[in-house]
């Protein structure tokens, strides 16, 4: 282990440290974001041609047919298209088409439901597929339709492999194909946001700001940089006004009211069940969702409603329930998953290579690829590419999740191999293709390739007694700072004793508490599962969080512990035996 950015501790110099730490390059700046931070929108290559090919089918009164990408990005990107059309646009014609599963674009299935729609391409009715966080490379899609008489708009943020069509019947508006447009971390609902930003001041409207809840909501949703200056201020502004229906009763059945709404405090308790949604839902579930998120009104029955009281929902109640049901689902469906791609990989020996490359042949992800393969990162403390076998193809297709402190950039490093077919994403999430032939050879570039120096980057070096109640509610009460790249305080706490009569093990949270404080770790060394309920005390150091946790009307100290290094393992005294209720 490598540790770094040792600092005394001083609670004043917490933040602007940690800042500094994160990379942040203006802190003044960061502590109190702007819109004048905000990039306009003519910087965006290609964004007036967007808005007149959009006016054109204004004065032809066009269907409009948005497809929504399966993600909670493309979800809230199409969702305030959608909402900006029927509030602000009414004489065209809208709907909405779901991906059946985790794909992105133009698939074979999204281009027979456009079809479908246009009854076989004949319907007289000008056309235009608006497709939001999406479909930049689909190039063959995109000149298809056009030659059918549809136009194509496409609002994207991902990588570009493919140069556009230079037919004028498509516009693809993309921060990566703006030389002018220096935030790159804006998310594809952030692209819309800007699209309907331009129609304010064409059409001399207002709209644009009616959904900025859901832009930040796409935006930390999707991971985006929180160090951009751009990025941070649309998710401030966001979560400041937050007046969708949908959005504010997930909020208020997830999130505890006595912590603020933030990135992080909205990463960790409320996406996660819109996430589960999106992921596990079905496609008529997800549509009842984007329809909440529209502001759609009516009541419903729930025969499952334990009391009277609960048995006629809103359309939001119903929609917040399918999260929730989901949610469940999900847990579920991801326990039986890591308990399967765990025994191949500890039978194949795999995590014996410094990334772990699981290359299975009966795995029945239903979409939970990358999730799946998050969780084995947290247990195996290394990168994951999890991936299942078509034999059609011959490929190995799924999704990859990096872990920075063993290698910075993983989508970059296997591209690099020349050894896959597809690498598409971003640098620590992506979905991944590779042939059968290519498995072995990757395998052997990763074993000479890559060293295991897991680097434990921290803040500040503390000992155990200096973990008091006032330094952990200071700590806590710096959250709204905190999101993608600025992360919580890493603490090293040295002369940390745990005493193993009260360790709960637990296979995805272990738990114990010690002279008031609860150490609370996802990933339990081999050590402490040895140890757990003996009479022995386990000293050494604890890297890790601090922070407060708030559980119906308990409210505990905690340190979230990321590594554990065990110094000794001693017999527990009778001082010790007592240490816990301290």
């Amino acid at each position: 282990m490598i540790y770094l950015f040792s600092n005394k501790l001083d609670f004043n110099e917490i933040l602007p440290t940690v800042l500094k730490n994160r990379g942040v390059e203006d802190i003044e700046k960061y502590m109190n974001p702007s819109a004048e931070d905000e990039i306009h929108y003519s910087k965006l290559k290609n964004m007036n041609k967007a808005v007149e090919l959009f006016k054109k089918h204004m004065n032809q009164n066009s269907r409009v047919i948005i497809v929504t990408d399966r993600d909670a990005d493309g979800v809230t990107s199409s969702a305030i298209m959608h909402k900006y059309i029927e509030d602000h646009v009414p004489q065209l014609d809208v709907v909405n088409i779901q991906h059946p599963k985790r794909e992105n674009g133009l698939t074979e299935h999204m281009m027979t439901s456009i079809k479908e729609l246009t009854d076989n391409y004949t319907i007289e009715q000008t056309q235009l597929v608006i497709l939001p966080d999406a479909s930049s490379n689909d190039k063959e899609q995109h000149e298809f339709l056009n030659s059918k008489g549809i136009d194509v708009l496409v609002l994207d943020h991902h990588e570009v492999h493919t140069l556009p069509t230079d037919n004028v019947d498509t516009v693809v508006v993309n921060p990566q194909l703006s030389p002018d447009y220096s935030n790159k971390q804006i998310s594809g609902v952030g692209v819309t946001y800007k699209f309907l930003q331009a129609l304010d001041d064409s059409l001399g409207l207002n709209g644009s700001e009616d959904n900025i809840e859901l832009v930040a909501l796409g935006n930390v949703s999707d991971s985006m940089d929180i160090r951009e200056p751009e990025t941070r201020s649309i998710v401030v502004r966001g979560l400041e006004n937050v007046e969708n229906s949908f959005m504010k009763a997930l909020i208020e059945k997830f999130k505890d009211g006595r912590v603020p709404l933030n990135p992080h405090s909205l990463s960790w308790t409320v996406l996660p069940k819109f996430n589960a949604l999106i992921r596990v839902g079905t496609v008529e579930e997800l549509q009842f969702v984007y329809e909440a998120m529209l502001g759609r009104e009516g009541t419903f029955e729930n025969p499952r409603a334990r009391t009277e009281k609960n048995r006629i929902e809103t359309w939001q109640e119903k929609a917040v329930r399918l999260c929730n049901n989901a949610y469940g689902k999900q847990r579920r469906m991801r326990t039986k998953l890591v308990d399967q791609v765990t025994e191949f990989i500890d039978e194949n020996k795999l995590d014996r290579f410094n990334i772990i490359i699981a290359p299975m042949k009966d795995l029945d992800s239903q979409g939970l690829t990358g999730y799946v393969a998050g969780q084995l990162v947290n247990n195996y403390k290394k990168p994951v590419v999890l991936m299942n076998y078509d034999e059609e193809t011959e490929m190995y297709s799924g999704s990859l999740r990096g872990l920075e402190s063993v290698i910075e950039d993983l989508k970059g490093y296997l591209e690099s191999t020349g050894l896959f077919e597809l690498l598409a994403g971003h640098s620590s999430a992506a979905g991944a293709v590779i042939h059968k032939d290519n498995i072995v050879p990757l395998l052997k570039r990763i074993a000479e390739d890559i060293e295991y120096n897991v680097t434990v980057e921290y803040d500040f070096e503390i000992d155990y007694s200096e973990v008091t109640p006032e330094l952990i509610s200071h700590v806590d009460g710096l959250s709204n700072y905190w999101g993608k790249n600025v992360e919580p305080p890493m603490f090293a706490i040295k002369n940390t004793d745990i005493p193993m009569e009260y360790f709960e093990y637990k296979p995805n949270v272990s738990r114990v508490k010690n002279r008031g404080h609860e150490l609370m770790m996802f990933s339990t060394p081999d050590i402490l599962q040895e140890h757990a309920k003996k009479d022995v005390v386990v000293k050494g150091t604890v890297y890790g969080e601090l922070s407060i946790n708030r559980f119906f009307n308990n409210v505990t100290d905690q340190i979230k512990v990321e590594e554990f290094v065990v110094e000794e393992v001693v017999e527990q005294s009778d001082e010790d035996m007592f240490d816990f209720l301290f």
